[in-house]
């Protein structure tokens, strides 16, 4: 598979869609994860039941806000190196435009500039 910057702005798109997708699923969740203090009654083990749950929830909540963290950070290194990868084919061609041709010569314009780094938010 040929790697090009339109490709990798692609998969930046994906990652960015799905980031926003797990937070607002994950969001939308919360509201179906909080329990009453009485959920379990007035059993012995009632109290124990309802503070398991509740740090179980509120550690699924800080894992699913990392996984958007590393998401969001992939988006932003997705759209840096298809950048990287747009300038360097643009150097690299001017370069190659200024050693090996011949200036008196007429030669294809190297076309438009890159496009600047793209708002991901």
């Amino acid at each position: 598979m040929e790697v090009v910057p339109e490709r990798l702005a692609e998969l930046a798109n994906t990652c960015l869609s799905a980031s926003k997708a797990l937070g607002a699923a994950s969001t939308g969740a919360l509201g179906g994860m909080t329990l009453p203090s009485l959920a379990a009654g007035n059993t012995a083990g009632g109290a124990a039941l309802v503070s398991a749950h509740v740090a179980t929830a509120e550690a699924a909540t800080t894992a699913v806000g990392r996984l958007v963290a590393v998401l969001e950070a992939d988006v932003d290194a997705l759209y840096l190196c298809a950048f990287d990868f747009s300038t360097t084919d643009e150097d690299v061609a001017g370069s190659f435009e200024s050693t090996y041709l011949d200036p008196d010569e007429p030669h294809p314009s190297p076309g438009p500039a890159p496009t600047p780094y793209p708002e991901a938010r």
